[in-house]
This record gives structure tokens, sequence and C-alpha cells, in this order.
């Protein structure tokens, strides 16, 4: 639909799957993102890091910046742990730069990083 594909072109977010497995409580969303300004994906997750460090309602430990492979294609990527109410949190961004867009993967696992690569491994 034409109409509907214009009209998402002047989103700036557009999130086009948000799930979670309700028997375990991990979490997946696919988003994309254009920015105001043309900035590079580097720039773009210190920003992410930002904005997470300054969350007053929990505490995230931020990792450094990697570099991982998913479906072929090369992500920057971010981890962010944090403990809510005695269960360690594990949130791990995955983001490429496509033409004027960002595209993100936000998988979230109480089960750490092991929770996550089981994510991931959809995307395969």
């Amino acid at each position: 639909d034409q109409k509907a594909a214009a009209e998402l072109s002047k989103l700036t977010s557009v999130y086009y799957i948000a799930a979670n497995n309700p028997n375990t409580g991990d979490s997946v969303a696919v988003m994309s993102e254009k920015p105001s300004m043309d900035v590079t994906t580097e720039f773009y997750i210190n920003q992410l890091k930002s904005q997470l460090s300054t969350v007053e309602s929990v505490s995230y430990e931020i990792g450094e910046i990697a570099k991982e492979q998913v479906a072929d294609r090369e992500y920057d990527t971010i981890t962010a742990t944090t403990n809510v109410s005695g269960i360690k949190i594990a949130q791990k961004y995955y983001v490429y730069k496509m033409d004027e867009y960002f595209v993100a993967i936000i998988a979230t696992s109480v089960t750490g990083e092991d929770g996550i690569k089981d994510i991931i491994k959809s995307f395969e």
C-alpha cells in the first residue's frame, strides 16, 4: 500500500515487531529510526549509552561497543545489564545504518547472554 508507505516514511521511529515469551520473560523488538541529522552508528550508540545511563528507575551496567554478525550482516552492539527485584536482566542492542535510517534489534533476556543468543538465532 503506497499510501501507508508514504505515511510511514514521515515517521522518525517505526517498530516492526515487538514480541515476548511469557514463559521466560525474554523479549525482542525490531525498529528503525531516522535521525534528525546525518550521524554515524558509533555516535548513535554513544547517544543510546548516554540515555541508558540517565535512567533513574534502574541502574544499568553498560558494556563497550562491539561488532557482531547476525544473518550475514555486521552490527554494532552494546549490552546493558541491570537487576530488577533481584532478577538480572540483560539487554543487547544490535544496530546498523541503512541509507539514512538506523535499524535496531533489541533483545532482552532474564537468562543473560545465553538467552540473547537464543533470541538472535531466530534471525539466521
